[in-house]
């Protein structure tokens, strides 16, 4: 900042000349004085100066002289550095009309107040207003400069890439660095330190989205690059090391962590060992290397080991006389002494680094003190002063920023916080709605574009809020908070899920251009390799070389992915907010909604500790047809709970077991704490989270010895949201089964018999290890009685039963799906946890044994793929396979796995098994559901009253035949005509 501001000041005395009137030969003497003071850091002063200094030459010059840009330039940096923000923006925008009328509408000097004006506009939250103008600055640079080897387009792509890392947009900010880095190593080389900017903005880039993984070869061949370099900077090579051993640290790979912080602390010494010999004058590397090393130890989490290196530079740097220098020193003691256990000496400290940033730069400076120091008060139970200090930072944030800053909403949860800690329900929850509604614009802008993996980032950047609210309500039970409770996890929870539903029927709906299909056509061709390819494995090809193909059709996906984000911008994922009365309003008149919630178990002693390490708990919402809305109901800590999920699925796996004793545990802990709730109400609207996506609710017994599915009917949603969603308006085709494929594949080589449990062979599930799936005799039966009662639906069998036939659907009504499914666990292996888990599930069809499926697919239906289908308009998607429903499970977005798929492609409506179903049993099941069906019955009416039907036989009476199967999605009647 200041060597920048420096040049700006230079720039103004060389730009105006000698002395023509007296009010510019004033303001010449000013802009030497601002010099003065920016070299003394008295920034206050100089930005005084610098407005005194640019009113002189409006004065002698006019108010739009082009001679009159370098003074509205000093000034707007230095209220930028102030934190004036409105000002700098006011003057950056009279920079640029001044230049566009003078210098050209194409001139480097437009791209560059546009930077700046779009840099003030980003500062103060405007990232909407802010990227045109940004975007516009670099067509301007890359057509002046050309777009390969240009240091202005080079430069300008970092600040872009910078900006879109902020704005959680990355795969553009993943796209602008690998540019940079591509025009550097044209220009300097593959081992110029030149390269390691961009190579850290691309680990970074990885790191925000958890993928540590990912991040590993940018920051190796950083080392790499400055081992080739060791004279440049040694410091530079420590915090690499450190960064990558804290990547492995997160991948459980201790031992080769271990290796690189040893190394990092050697680097770190021999520099401290070299600084101690040279007290001349180089005197200034002596704090710099205690420094340095102490910043090795905090991020190991050592701060007893910080400390005296910190306070020998803090004694330093006390000696040359500088004392804004001791800032540093002082933020990080008093860090490392709170951290130590030590908060009371950790205050003073704050203190005086925010009187020291203060005098310098004003108020903006202090708030990071402050911050620090309300977490320290807080730990101490002083909460009169933690509030004043969070106050403080507060204010000058709203004077920076403004009031609805989404920044601001972190700040003032922390009031909240606060005040929870106090004991004050009423600022607790006043507080608390302010920072949800400060995020929730922002949570609208990053869903409605950008990759995936990023907008999952953002929202965990966020979830927070609603572990918060959900302690605050339980621990308060009040009316209010109660209300901001069940309307946060209505508006949160899947939230992810419904942007990418909303994105891809948008993308649909705009597929009238040829570009468009094609582009969304380029995207499934993708998916498909890459799902094709993960199934095969290596096999003898060389491993290397298959990482790279896969890694290369990651990189292209991605790319298309952006590219169809870039152009459905325009479109918004929600229009309205979501409410708790619009839910309400949306319920049928017996029915009632249940959200579970997974949440950390947070509370005023453990909130400031980091987020991975806090324990979790369940908690349930309920909202009936009527009456006010009660608080959460507290379920327990997570563990026993999915203890409990765990032993009842157990016990329902083999007809052999007895599951009453687990399905009556678990009801107790899950369902018996909510039941009085219910009232009278028989009609439920279940929203699982986390562990309880693979709890079959209705194979619970309740205090009677009654299963649920004989007391209530169950619907299952991803959130009460799904009540909201439109309806429909009826399918653009009849009815298709696809059943009893030939998983041989006709005339495809049949693959070796391989290993295969005969009691396992007529279900409707194997491990995707196994060699060969077996035939399902029972699917063949299922489509003859299915025929009958939709005499006109389209059948494919056998050959005809291809996963090409599955894709080349549009909109059927009704999808019935009769095959193997198949569910792989999350792997062990820690390179491989970053593995689209849209690829571990699945439908087997026509030539899976072989791999080879007719044309370019191989017979394997991934759930990455099945989100692609056209399920626009289709009203009930039917997955007699098994463990269709399950995928990776995630808090907040439900099951990562065919459901989710299928949802995105469009199905209202979905039938889905949770663990490995008999084929005849299943057989006999659908027949009964596809009959009550077209009785116009209600979808889990249907599912239920076939249900109960195997329930009363003799044969068929344990959940393990009629369980598995849950309904998802919006109720209603499925026309078949």
């Amino acid at each position: 900042m200041l060597r920048l501001a420096v040049a700006l000041t230079v720039c103004v005395l060389a730009s105006v000349g000698g002395a023509a009137e007296p009010p510019l030969a004033r303001a010449q003497a000013l802009a030497k004085r601002c010099l003065e003071l920016q070299g003394q850091v008295k920034l206050l002063a100089a930005k005084k100066t610098a407005d005194e200094a640019l009113a002189l030459a409006e004065k002698a010059l006019g108010k739009d002289h082009a001679d009159l840009v370098p003074f509205i330039d000093s000034a707007a940096r230095l209220s930028q550095s102030t934190g004036d923000l409105a000002t700098a923006r006011r003057l950056f925008a009279r920079t640029l009309a001044i230049v566009k009328r003078t210098k050209g509408l194409a001139s480097d000097d437009v791209a560059r107040a546009l930077q700046m004006v779009g840099l003030i506009d980003w500062q103060r939250g405007s990232s909407t207003v802010a990227e045109p103008l940004l975007l516009e600055g670099l067509a301007i640079y890359e057509k002046n400069h050309g777009t390969d080897d240009s240091i202005y387009v080079a430069s300008y792509l970092e600040m872009l890439g910078a900006f879109y890392r902020v704005k959680y947009d990355l795969g553009k900010a993943e796209r602008a660095h690998l540019r940079v880095l591509a025009m550097r190593e044209k220009k300097s080389g593959k081992d110029a330190t030149e390269l390691v900017g961009p190579l850290y903005s691309l680990a970074w880039v990885h790191l925000t989205r958890g993928d540590h993984v990912g991040a590993e070869p940018y920051l190796q061949r950083i080392i790499a690059i400055y081992d080739k370099h060791p004279e440049q900077a040694e410091t530079a090579t420590a915090t690499f090391l450190d960064q990558l051993a804290d990547t492995y640290e997160r991948q459980a790979r201790v031992k080769d962590a271990a290796v690189l912080w040893a190394r990092s602390e050697a680097v770190l010494l021999r520099l401290l060992a070299s600084a101690e010999k040279d007290p001349g004058p180089n005197r200034w590397k002596l704090p710099f290397a205690l420094e340095s090393l102490a910043a090795h130890f905090q991020r190991r989490k050592l701060p007893e080991k910080a400390l005296p290196y910190l306070y020998r530079s803090m004694a330093e740097r006390e000696s040359q006389g500088n004392p804004l220098s001791l800032v540093g020193p002082l933020m990080s003691i008093a860090a490392a002494e709170d951290a130590a256990g030590r908060p009371a000496k950790a205050i003073p400290l704050y203190e005086r680094a925010g009187m020291l940033q203060k005098a310098a730069f004003g108020g903006v400076a202090a708030t990071g003190p402050d911050l620090m120091m309300a977490r320290s008060l807080e730990r101490l139970g002083d909460f009169r002063r933690a509030k004043a200090a969070l106050e403080r930072a507060v204010k000058e944030f709203e004077r920076m920023y403004g009031v609805r800053h989404p920044m601001i909403g972190g700040l003032v949860a922390s009031l909240s916080a606060v005040a929870w800690a106090d004991g004050d329900p009423k600022r607790a929850y006043e507080h608390l709605r302010r920072a949800i509604e400060l995020v929730e614009p922002q949570i609208a802008l990053v869903l409605a574009t950008g990759l995936e993996a990023d907008r999952r980032a953002y929202l965990d950047s966020v979830a927070y809020q609603v572990d918060q609210v959900v302690a605050e309500a339980l621990a308060f039970g009040t009316r209010e908070l109660a209300e901001l409770t069940l309307t946060t996890v209505l508006r949160r929870k899947g939230r992810l899920l419904d942007a990418m539903a909303d994105t891809m029927g948008r993308i649909r709906g705009r597929l009238a251009t040829k570009s468009d299909q094609k582009l969304f056509e380029s995207l499934q061709e993708a998916r498909g390799r890459l799902s094709r390819l993960v199934l095969a494995g290596p096999g003898q090809d060389d491993p290397a070389e298959y990482q790279r193909e896969v890694a290369a059709l990651e990189s292209q996906i991605k790319a298309l992915e952006v590219e169809i984000g870039e152009r459905n911008a325009d479109f918004k994922t929600e229009t309205t907010p979501v409410t708790p009365a619009a839910v309400r309003a949306a319920l049928p008149r017996d029915g009632v909604l249940i959200e579970f919630i997974s949440t950390k178990k947070l509370s005023p002693k453990n909130r400031l500790e980091p987020m991975d390490s806090q324990p979790r708990r369940y908690a349930a919402m309920v909202l009936g047809p009527a009456g006010p809305i009660g608080t959460p109901v507290d379920l327990g800590d997570a563990e026993p709970l999915e203890k409990r999920v765990a032993e009842l699925r157990l016990a329902l796996s083999d007809p052999s077991h007895d599951p009453k004793a687990a399905a009556r545990a678990l009801d107790e802990a899950l369902m018996r704490p909510i039941r009085a709730r219910l009232g009278s109400s028989r009609r439920l609207f279940l929203s699982p989270d986390a562990a309880l996506n693979v709890v079959p609710f209705g194979a619970l017994i309740d205090e009677n010895g009654q299963y649920l599915v004989q007391r209530y009917v169950m619907s299952y949603v991803t959130s009460g949201r799904d009540l909201l969603r439109k309806r429909a308006n009826g399918g653009r085709h009849g009815a298709v089964i696809i059943a009893n494929p030939d998983f041989d594949g006709g005339n495809a080589p049949k693959a070796p018999a391989g290993p295969e449990l005969a009691s396992a062979s007529r279900r409707r599930s194997q491990g995707y290890g196994s060699l060969r799936w077996s035939p399902l005799p029972g699917t063949a039966d299922e489509v003859k009685a299915i025929g009958k009662v939709l005499p006109k639906a389209t059948a494919l069998t056998g050959n005809d039963a291809t996963e090409a036939a599955l894709k080349a659907l549009h909109g059927p009504r009704v999808l019935h799906i009769a095959t193997h499914g198949f569910f792989l666990p999350d792997p062990k292996n820690a390179a491989q946890r970053e593995e689209n888990p849209l690829l571990r599930s699945g439908l087997c069809l026509s030539g899976a044994n072989a791999l080879r499926g007719g044309g370019d697919e191989d017979g394997v239906l991934t759930a990455l793929e099945a989100a692609g289908l056209d399920l626009q308009g289709t009203a009930l998607v039917v997955l007699s396979a098994c463990e269709s429903g399950l995928g990776d499970v995630r808090a907040g977005d439900g099951v990562y796995g065919l459901s989710r798929a299928l949802v995105i492609a469009g199905a209202e409506g979905l039938v889905l098994s949770l663990w490995q179903v008999d084929d005849t049993a299943t057989r006999d099941l659908m027949i009964r559901f596809y009959r009550r069906l077209a009785a116009n019955v209600d979808r889990a009416d249907a599912l239920r009253e076939a249900q109960i039907s195997l329930l009363a036989s003799e044969d068929r009476s344990h959940p393990y035949y009629w369980a598995a199967f849950v309904p998802s999605g919006l109720p209603g009647t499925v026309s078949f005509e």
